[in-house]
């Protein structure tokens, strides 16, 4: 684990003040980032001021002013010149701050001094008055209170009260809600100062209007990459049960911040500052900085110029936002850990993950530099933190082995991405593909490590170097709308339930290996089990009933058997019998084919009394007529439970529960981690990313504190359903802390928010944060602060908006994966047209209209006859439409939809000459429109180029996109 390079720690809690937080919790959360949180580390951060919304404001219209700033270093504006705008862009942000804080205060005087405390008050109130009547209804209900009207009476009694007292908080909390202040005076303040800044740049720094969103973008990402990202500690009183906790608990949520570059990453990017600064040969520089704009390289180097050593360059770039992706290493990587704990520091629950951007580059066009880059970054991700998992499963085979002489280990890492690579189409399809091939590589190359272990031997420590090997498992889950539709659980279409046989998604097979992989680490790691020879045996013929002992009974009892990676039970005549799952509708509809014995939620099968009667229990395991029966329920309880979730009820799960991809990425997460290393990504490492962490993190800690995992919905029972009240109302507790919205808030300034958690939750869940924030619109300003990580988002216009129920309209259409995926990129023409072509040529061929066909037989024509010693034939784009375009027998002839998808996967991910670009977009223009005059101009200048056509070219010529530059100022 990499230790932060900085002792500046910013610690949040429910007040702000250190000394109100526990000292024993302090302690334990400043083991985990390495140092001591005192006033001297700390910078304390109330987790209430987010309703202060000038907090967000403030930082993202000062990462904005920066980036402005730093942008004048990537056109080499100096001088005088320079100076005056620095001036004017300083004026307009002071003035812009004073009117933000002058709403502030109006928002304040409508607060009464003890606001945030009456809110936390009537909050904790709610709780209790709320469990009281659940409780209340319980002992109504209860069989043993069927005779009992005096305790049926005081119980009502008790109920009615509670129920007074709630409506008396919930009117206290709708007048607070009332009072909330409103995000859009912000808002319209920063578009407002984004519109002054634009103006500014244009109109005196000559940057052409069309540049200056992508320009100042970029420019913000240099200007935050060198200020570093601080340990972010989030602590807040946790409501637990407070018979069993009556100090109360405390949860902790850390975040630090990993060394985003691997040592060869940091050697190249050290090469490439020397050669820029002593003008040497341009050949030698790496083709991620040649695929740079002259801008961006002109902020590269004025970010690095001064650093000549590689520990200058760690001190550098302690982190890499999600947004600079067009130099080399693992952005947005951190180390998340999150510990409920009492405050006496003794730990309730601990989750720890490992989480980051995407491994794949989108802003690298390169192909092979795409590939080398996701594969150094995967490694970089899983040498971070081989060397401690390689040590846990070590010591695992010590306690069973005795020695770590021959030890054999494999340790799991699980890569998961949580994004939309549908139908093969758009930005994401292409991360997915470098990331699997990249990992295919990597393995074929060597799966195996040497690692330096630590393990404790006949009670001392020994250090050794061994041989570990891979096993690596990579998933995917779409948590947006795309849930519905092309799930990560390989659910395409009707229910199915033999995913393994019927899936066609890798990825799901991948989830189906970490499963079994999980079966069989609980019987490889039995520690003293294994080791002393030691265990229950069972005997399978019916003699000496006599001799069952009472210890052997309650084994029975409370326990089932696993065998390698199957579920067994025994059966009347002695043998085992493996337990077959018959799926029902209702998630805890399962029951055994051959017996009337149920499982519940946890996967347990209770056994009556008869039943373990039946069988012979004995301790001697050389007797032929013993076998063995291990129980891992024992040994890896946590695992044990999770296994048996991913394998019989996880995949089960009908396609509407709205959680189901959510779920599933969970129990990924958590197996990982209790085997090996557990990483995931969504594009950014924040949003989507932010999203599941509290899910993994809510279900955990619903296990530690409860003893089962949480039904991913409200079916069934109603013990199931009163289990998912209590997991909801857990995890609402985790997501208003905002400690996720906060740790994205460091990737851009200000943006302290998740985008579409409209999309990615469940509506039991959304409605569950509304309630503990007191505020409808929640949602939607959370969304907002997110979108202002992109320059293009300050603009309120500009923000996509939501459609309610567009799962639902599309589910079902035909085009139903076109629809959705053209819903979630905001509508982008491209990628619709293209995809409806997909979808519709995967059913019958699409067939060229009469003026269709006219334009593909000009571009065969044209394509065809370009001379051998054209440098356009040689191009990838162009080799692939002549291959299309030649035909033979049995080839159809392309149409001009299918001539366009070539172009655009050209267009999106390739490097191209400017005369093949020039080309593509010609050809994707004609297929949205046949008379494109545009198109047509293209087209016709190549023909006269190449001797097809000797006419003079029409009038209207393709305009040249302007060159980032600015015009001299003589004229």
């Amino acid at each position: 684990m990499t230790t932060p390079r900085t002792k500046k720690v910013i610690v949040r809690s429910n007040t702000g003040e250190i000394k109100d937080v526990p000292e024993a919790v302090l302690r334990t959360a400043g083991s985990v980032v390495s140092t001591v949180l005192d006033e001297k580390s700390v910078e304390p951060r109330s987790v209430t001021a987010e309703e202060k919304h000038l907090h967000h404001y403030k930082r993202r219209m000062e990462a904005l002013h920066h980036g402005a700033v730093k942008l004048l270093d990537g056109i080499d504006m100096k001088g005088p010149a320079r100076d005056k705008l620095e001036a004017k862009l300083k004026d307009k942000h002071d003035e812009l701050i004073k009117n933000m804080e002058k709403i502030e205060r109006e928002h304040e005087s409508k607060l009464d001094a003890k606001y945030h405390q009456e809110k936390v008050r009537l909050a904790s109130a709610k709780w209790i008055h709320e469990q009281q009547i659940m409780k209340c209804k319980e002992a109504i209900a209860a069989p043993e209170n069927k005779n009992n009207p005096k305790k049926i009476e005081e119980q009502k009694k008790i109920m009615a009260d509670a129920k007074v007292k709630l409506a008396e908080v919930n009117a206290g909390l709708d007048a607070i809600n009332k009072n909330l202040g409103d995000i859009n005076p912000y808002q319209e303040e920063l578009q407002k100062y984004y519109k002054e800044v634009k103006k500014l740049l244009h109109e005196e720094a000559y940057i052409p209007s069309s540049k200056i969103k992508k320009a100042l973008g970029r420019a913000e990402e240099y200007a935050e990459l060198a200020e570093g990202r601080p340990p972010l500690v989030t602590v807040t009183p946790f409501d637990a049960d407070p018979e069993k906790y009556p100090d109360g608990v405390w949860l902790v949520q850390i975040e630090v911040p990993q060394d985003p570059l691997s040592a060869e990453q940091k050697e190249e990017l050290l090469w490439t500052v020397s050669i820029v600064r002593k003008n040497e040969d341009p050949s030698y520089l790496p083709q991620w900085y040649k695929e740079m704009s002259e801008y961006e390289k002109k902020l590269f180097f004025e970010t690095f110029k001064d650093v000549y050593t590689t520990e200058q360059i760690e001190e550098r770039v302690p982190a890499i936002s999600s947004k600079l992706r067009s130099i080399p290493g693992v952005a947005n990587f951190s180390r998340h850990t999150t510990i409920l704990m009492d405050k006496d520091g003794n730990e309730i629950s601990r989750n720890v993950l490992s989480r980051s951007s995407h491994v794949a580059s989108r802003d690298m066009k390169d192909a092979a530099l795409r590939a080398k880059t996701t594969e150094d970054n995967i490694n970089h991700v899983i040498n971070n933190m081989l060397e401690e998992k390689a040590s846990q499963l070590a010591q695992l085979w010590v306690d069973g082995h005795g020695t770590l002489d021959g030890a054999d280990l494999t340790v799991p890492v699980l890569v998961q991405t949580l994004i939309t690579p549908e139908n093969k189409m758009g930005p994401d399809a292409a991360l997915l593909k470098d990331r699997d091939e990249a990992i295919k590589r990597m393995l074929e190359k060597d799966p195996t490590r040497k690692v330096k272990v630590q393990v404790m031997v006949d009670g001392e420590r020994v250090t050794k170097e061994i041989v570990v090997k891979l096993d690596m498992f990579a998933t995917n889950h779409p948590l947006n709308e795309l849930r519905y539709y092309g799930a990560g659980t390989g659910r395409f279409g009707a229910v199915r339930h033999d995913t393994e046989e019927l899936s066609s998604d890798p990825n799901q097979r991948d989830m189906q290996r970490l499963t079994k992989f999980a079966a069989q680490y609980m019987l490889n790691y039995q520690g003293d089990f294994l080791k002393s020879g030691r265990g229950l045996y069972v005997r399978n013929d019916l003699t000496d009933l006599t001799k069952i002992t009472d210890e052997e009974l309650n084994f029975f009892r409370d326990n089932y058997v696993a065998t390698k990676d199957n579920l067994y039970y025994f059966h009347h005549d002695g043998s085992f019998k493996k337990v077959q799952f018959s799926p029902g509708t209702g998630f805890d509809n399962f029951i055994l084919k051959s017996s009337e014995l149920h499982a519940d939620v946890t996967g347990r099968i209770p056994l009556s009394k008869e039943h373990i009667e039946e069988y012979i229990i004995g301790h001697n395991k050389n007797a032929d007529s013993y076998q063995r029966a291990y129980d891992p329920s024992k040994s890896f309880p946590l695992l044990f439970a999770l296994y048996n979730q991913a394998n019989y009820v996880a995949p089960r799960m009908a396609t509407e529960i709205q959680d189901k991809e959510l779920y599933f990425s969970s129990l990924q997460q958590l197996m990982a981690a209790e085997m090996g290393i557990a990483y995931g990504s969504c594009v950014s490492g924040k949003d989507r990313k932010g999203i599941q962490t509290m899910y993994t993190d809510s279900m955990k800690m619903y296990y530690d504190l409860y003893g089962h995992l949480p039904p991913p919905a409200a079916t069934g029972s109603e013990e199931n359903r009163k289990n998912r009240a209590n997991f909801v109302r857990l995890f609402a507790q985790v997501y208003v802390t905002r400690h996720q919205h906060e740790n994205a808030g460091q990737n851009a300034k200000g943006s302290d928010g998740l985008k579409t958690p409209l999309f990615y939750l469940p509506k039991d869940m959304l409605v569950a944060v509304v309630k503990a924030t007191f505020n409808e619109f929640i949602h939607k300003q959370c969304d907002r602060l997110a979108s202002n990580n992109e320059v293009g988002k300050l603009v309120i216009g500009k923000l996509k908006k939501f459609k309610k129920g567009v799962a639902n309209t599309f589910k079902g259409a035909a085009s139903s994966a076109a629809s959705i995926f053209s819903h979630l990129t905001g509508g982008a023409k491209e990628a619709k047209e293209v995809l409806d072509a997909k979808a519709n040529s995967s059913a019958t061929p699409i067939v060229n209209s009469v003026e269709q066909q006219l334009v593909v037989k000009r571009i065969q024509e044209l394509i065809l006859k370009l001379p051998e010693n054209d440098s356009l034939r040689n191009a990838t784009g162009i080799k692939e439409l002549r291959k299309r375009l030649i035909g033979g027998p049995g080839v159809r002839f392309p149409s001009l939809h299918e001539l366009a998808e070539i172009c655009l996967k050209r267009v999106e991910d390739s490097d191209k000459s400017r005369d093949s670009l020039e080309i593509y977009k010609a050809i994707i223009d004609l297929a949205r429109n046949p008379a494109s005059k545009s198109g047509d101009a293209v087209l016709f200048k190549h023909e006269v180029r190449v001797g097809l056509k000797t006419e003079k070219a029409p009038a209207q010529e393709v305009q040249q996109e302007p060159q980032f530059q600015p015009p001299s100022r003589s004229a």
